[in-house]
């Protein structure tokens, strides 16, 4: 019981840092990885982040996108999820 709280404690304490920091914000949760550019994806920055092809069609299928070509940007954010920004 009480490693759970020391847990929860050391949640609370880190959300509530990041939220105050731009600087801690970026060292804990990292920052947005470009994925795609101008039509062009980056297997290697796919390996990188664990992002199966799978993924990345579900997030191109979730903005009505049916080919990463007709794409401006393709953006993994630190909550882990993909943005997906067409022309």
């Amino acid at each position: 019981m009480l490693a759970m709280i020391l847990l929860a404690l050391m949640h609370w304490l880190l959300a509530r840092s990041a939220a105050r920091s731009a600087w801690f914000a970026r060292l804990i949760e990292g920052g947005a990885v470009i994925l795609g550019h101008s039509g062009t994806v980056s297997e290697q920055q796919l390996r990188r982040h664990n992002i199966s092809a799978t993924d990345l069609q579900e997030a191109l299928r979730k903005e009505g996108v049916a080919d990463a070509a007709k794409t401006c940007q393709i953006t993994l954010e630190p909550s882990g999820n993909i943005t997906v920004l067409t022309a």
